[in-house]
């Protein structure tokens, strides 16, 4: 069975924009994950552990047929295969991938917990999550889209790349499918409340990132982008692909 997922990722190693890239590449490099929307990337601050530099932070929508367990395993393994130590809790890390969502899921393991602790209260997963999916409800019943224009939301949370930020890397595409804030991914449910995914968040919805940096922050933004790391390789091109694969 398909089911809808929503992935929190965050990077603040090395290459942050290629991290998250490749990590993308990675999901639907697996087979059986198709990615059906990915939003802009955010620039936030450090939560837990402040001792480190900022983050660069999405969320990405995927359909797949995994089991809650083996998706897991599935994000722990792309972690590990970019290089993430896990010696500090909430430390800095080349990548990570959190299970926010899982269908209309409550999952509480010893390995996972859905959806997951804190999300709701987080303003690095839930600007960017209200700006792909504004309709989801929260356990209260609020919409996403109202969630992030708090200001505790905003605080410390800076719109950073938009547009289809994954690709054009080694000049290949890290995902055929997803477009940041736009494109359809069906209707699916999600915990506490039905996400409509055939609209995208409005400027209104993501009121705290919905503007750019200024320009000076902007072309130092850029320049990051062109110091790519060496040695991972190329990103190969997808195709466009819709549910269950392989």
């Amino acid at each position: 069975m398909t089911v809808l997922a929503y992935l929190g990722l965050g990077s603040n190693v090395g290459d942050r924009r290629r991290n998250m890239a490749e990590a993308i590449r990675m999901l639907e490099g697996s087979g059986r994950v198709a990615v059906e929307k990915i939003s802009s990337l955010y620039e936030t601050e450090p939560v837990g552990y402040e001792e480190q530099g900022p983050f660069l932070n999405a969320v990405v929508a995927i359909t797949c047929d995994f089991s809650p367990l083996r998706l897991l395993r599935l994000c722990q393994g792309i972690e590990d295969g970019l290089g993430r130590e896990r010696t500090i809790r909430w430390g800095p890390r080349t990548i990570d991938i959190d299970i926010l969502l899982y269908a209309n899921r409550r999952i509480r393991s010893k390995n996972l917990e859905v959806p997951h602790p804190r999300m709701w209260e987080r303003g690095f997963v839930m600007v960017p999550l209200a700006e792909i999916a504004p309709d989801l409800r929260t356990p209260s019943g609020t919409r996403a889209g109202d969630l992030a224009r708090a200001p505790a939301m905003c605080d410390g949370v800076a719109l950073h790349t938009t547009g289809q930020w994954w690709r054009g890397l080694d000049g290949e595409d890290a995902a055929g499918t997803g477009t940041a804030g736009t494109g359809s991914a069906g209707t699916g449910e999600a915990d506490m409340g039905v996400a409509n995914m055939g609209e995208a968040g409005t400027e209104e919805d993501t009121e705290c990132g919905g503007r750019e940096a200024p320009l000076g922050e902007q072309s130092s933004r850029q320049a990051e982008t062109k110091q790519a790391e060496t040695g991972r390789g190329h990103i190969p091109r997808h195709g466009a692909t819709r549910g269950r694969r392989g």
